[in-house]
Order: structure tokens, then C-alpha cells, then sequence
């Protein structure tokens, strides 16, 4: 595995812009591989609307504020990275590692983060309208004043999650584990908890 450093990376973040431009006919369309690595290099506030990043490494990667709409991280490591503010719909997580990431106030909404590892992960304030969350791992996660509406925790571990002030119109938490959750003054509006396990959940 070798690192992309940051000049190589905005050389790639241009040829993305010219490939959207263009619809495709110029430039390259952006793409980490298995085998490269991103580590402290910075992506801010750029535009990588459907870039590929299937299995790519991108530990403590500072990520705020890009355009990810329609991007593919599906099996990516993003331990720790901070993806704070970002638009990330329909984005396809599913697999990914997002423990420790920092999701605050990001845009999710219909993205796919199922099988995801979001232990720890910080989502405070997150828009994850319609997300299918299902079998993912949330145990430790913060997820306050976010948007979870009609969101799928199907199956989900959700053991000591913070979803305080959330609003959970309809969500599904079928089988899911909320265990020592914390769902203090949140919206329950059609919330199915059907086989959920809540052994000293706050409500």
C-alpha cells in the first residue's frame, strides 16, 4: 500500500471536476484504490460528487465539508476521519469502518451504511433521512439532535448509543439492540421496536 501525497491528490480532485463538467468526455473520473492509502491530506470544501473510493484507506482523513453525493466507499476504512458537514447522499457505506469518524452535521440522507462499523462514530446533528442502517454496529455512538426519520436500524447494536433530542418518525428498530440506549426527548412517532432488546434503555 503506498500514500497518495497532497499534490498527486489535487491533480485528482481537477481532472474529477473537468470529468463532471464534461459529463464524462474529459478529464478522469475520481478513484482511490485497494492498494493507496490517504492519510493528512486534505480535501476541504471540494467537489467529488460519484467519486470511487471502494476499499481505500482513509484513516483520520480530513474530509469536512466535500461533496460525496453518490460516492462509493463501500468497504473503506475510514477510522477515525472527519467527514463533519458533509454532503454524503446516497452514499453507498455499506462495510465501511466509520469508528471515531466525525459525521456532525453531515447530509446522509438515503445512503446505504449497512454491515457499517460506526462504533464510537460522532453524529451529532446528522440528516440520515430514509438511511438503511441495518445490521450495522452503533455501539457508543452519538447520534443527538440528529435527523433519523423512516431511517432502517433493522437488526442494528445500538448498545449505549446517545440518540438524546433525535427525531425517530418512524424508524424501524426491529431486532435491533438499544440496550443502555439513551432515547431521552425523542420523537417516537411511528417507531416499530418490534424484538428490539431494550434491557435499561432511557426513554
Amino acid at each position: 500500500m503506498w500514500n497518495i501525497e497532497q499534490d498527486a491528490l489535487d491533480r485528482m480532485v481537477a481532472s474529477h471536476i473537468i470529468w463532471q463538467n464534461t459529463g464524462g468526455k474529459s478529464g478522469k473520473r475520481f478513484e482511490i484504490k485497494k492498494d493507496q492509502k490517504i492519510g493528512s491530506c486534505n480535501f476541504i470544501h471540494g467537489n467529488l460528487i460519484e467519486a470511487k473510493f471502494s476499499g481505500a484507506s482513509l484513516i483520520i482523513a480530513n474530509l469536512s465539508g466535500v461533496d460525496f453525493s453518490g460516492a462509493d466507499f463501500s468497504g473503506a476504512n475510514l477510522y477515525g476521519a472527519n467527514l463533519s458537514g458533509c454532503n454524503l447522499e446516497g452514499v453507498d457505506f455499506s462495510r465501511a469502518c466509520l469508528s471515531s469518524a466525525n459525521l456532525s452535521n453531515a447530509n446522509i440522507t438515503g445512503s446505504n451504511l449497512t454491515r457499517a462499523n460506526l462504533t464510537k462514530a460522532y453524529l451529532y446533528g446528522a440528516n440520515l433521512l430514509k438511511a438503511d442502517l441495518s445490521r450495522s454496529d452503533l455501539t457508543q455512538a452519538t447520534l443527538d439532535n440528529a435527523s433519523l426519520r423512516c431511517v432502517k436500524f433493522v437488526g442494528s447494536d445500538l448498545y449505549r448509543a446517545s440518540l438524546v433530542d433525535s427525531d425517530l418518525f418512524y424508524a424501524d428498530f426491529e431486532n435491533a439492540n438499544l440496550k443502555e440506549a439513551i432515547l431521552l426527548r425523542t420523537n417516537l412517532n411511528g417507531v416499530n421496536l418490534f424484538n428490539a432488546l431494550l434491557h435499561k434503555t432511557k426513554f
